[in-house]
This record gives C-alpha cells, structure tokens and sequence, in this order.
C-alpha cells in the first residue's frame, strides 16, 4: 500500500485526488495537511511513500498574497 501526503486540506485539486485514490483502498492511503500555519513544522513525514502538493494561495491581491496578508 502506498501511503500519500497531500497538502491543502481544502484545496479543490487535493480532495479531488483524495476521492479519486479512495477507490482503490487496498492500494493507497491518503492523508492530508494544512500549511497554513507554522504546526506542519513539527510533523514527521517518514511515513509517507509520496507527497502531493495541492496547497496555494488563492483569491487574493497580487499586494496582499506577496506580504502574506490572505487569511
């Protein structure tokens, strides 16, 4: 079983991939994290075969997402 890290936990493409690998339970194995905040950090991923970057800034001013202003 392959065991997947997939960063944005709301991110539309990470759930999407998410439901989609959930069809074959018996070979993958999906987790996901958020980088929204600094508590990533702190975590091991040892555990994982493969990381799936989904996570990004969205929805927002060119001004704004540059000095880290988007909540």
């Amino acid at each position: 079983m392959m065991n997947i890290l997939i960063t944005g936990t709301h991110s539309y493409i990470g759930s999407s991939l998410t439901e989609y690998l959930s069809r074959w339970p018996d070979n993958y194995h999906t987790s996901a994290i958020s980088l929204r905040n600094d508590a990533w950090q702190s975590e091991s991923f040892s555990a994982f075969d493969a990381v799936f970057h989904a996570a990004g800034l969205a929805h927002g001013s060119a001004k704004t997402i540059a000095h880290g202003e988007i909540s």
